[in-house]
């Protein structure tokens, strides 16, 4: 049977792209992602690096601002490392739409009214609170338009009372009740038992894809709705977005999606602006 160079060309193009597909399947495609699995531990924003992150042991904020210093509208980055993920996509946005973007980021550090425990050492974290408080004074005189919050699911509150996931949201939400203008309260990113980039190094993108039992543990959304309730805020869930279904995938588009078990690597938060753009804009109009 004789074929045609164009019926051949799209035949070599079809098994070229399933020979990829199969290699990327079984694990051997993994240093073609972007970042590969050895560098999405360092793919971070650039808040970690340029001064704007808050350490442990800081408790002053300091003056980070991004997008257009000149622009109208303001926007306030308030919360933890979680908080911080989302850096890449708002920088773009607000590059793009002239907005005058702040960024009130500490580790390990939510934007709540109670005491907690800091979640890597187990020890009282005062800097916490005292961070926060210097951040709710400076909100209140900055007047934001938006307020935008990701609070991570492992909170520890010293009093056992707290330790639930609807009063942990209602510790947020009251914070976020005394600052001017509007409050969004996304939906905790996705988490893995497991290091996502350690896990391609020897297995498949399938077998490491995040089972829906481990994305929605630790009161995820309930912790959420609670904040945005006490906080009269918008509520923005997009796992569906982030995940595109279940098991949750941990790569699209050739982009590795985690840099450990629950951070998003910068790649990939950058590439979410659209999503997130769309989400706001929606909820601004």
């Amino acid at each position: 049977m004789h074929l045609s160079n164009g019926v051949r060309r799209a035949a070599a193009c079809l098994f070229v792209a399933a020979l990829m597909t199969l290699s990327l399947a079984s694990g051997a495609g993994a240093g073609s992602l972007t970042p590969t699995p050895a560098q999405a531990p360092t793919d971070r924003e650039p808040l970690w690096t340029d001064g704007c992150m808050g350490w442990e042991r800081t408790v002053k904020p300091p003056r980070c601002v991004f997008g257009d210093p000149n622009g109208t509208f303001t926007v306030a980055l308030v919360g933890d490392s979680h908080t911080s993920d989302l850096f890449p996509a708002f920088s773009k946005i607000a590059t793009a739409r002239h907005w005058r973007l702040y960024t009130f980021v500490k580790i390990d550090c939510p934007f709540l009214d109670i005491a907690i425990n800091n979640a890597d050492h187990q020890r009282p974290y005062p800097e916490c609170a005292t961070w926060n408080t210097a951040v709710l004074k400076r909100l209140q005189r900055l007047k934001p338009d938006l307020t935008f919050t990701v609070p991570f699911r492992w909170i520890y509150p010293q009093d056992p009372s707290q330790a639930t996931p609807a009063a942990e949201g209602a510790a947020i939400g009251r914070m976020l009740a005394q600052v001017p203008g509007r409050s969004v309260v996304m939906v905790d990113t996705p988490f893995s038992s497991r290091d996502v980039p350690t896990c391609l190094m020897s297995h498949s993108v399938a077998s490491c894809a995040i089972p829906e039992t481990q994305v929605m543990e630790g009161g995820v959304k309930v912790r959420e709705l609670a904040a945005a309730q006490a906080g009269h805020a918008t509520l923005l869930n997009l796992t569906s977005k982030i995940c595109g279904g279940f098991p949750c995938r941990v790569v699209t588009d050739s982009i590795l999606m985690f840099r450990d078990s629950h951070h998003l690597t910068a790649t990939y938060a950058q590439s979410l602006a659209p999503v997130l753009d769309a989400a706001l804009q929606r909820i601004l109009t």
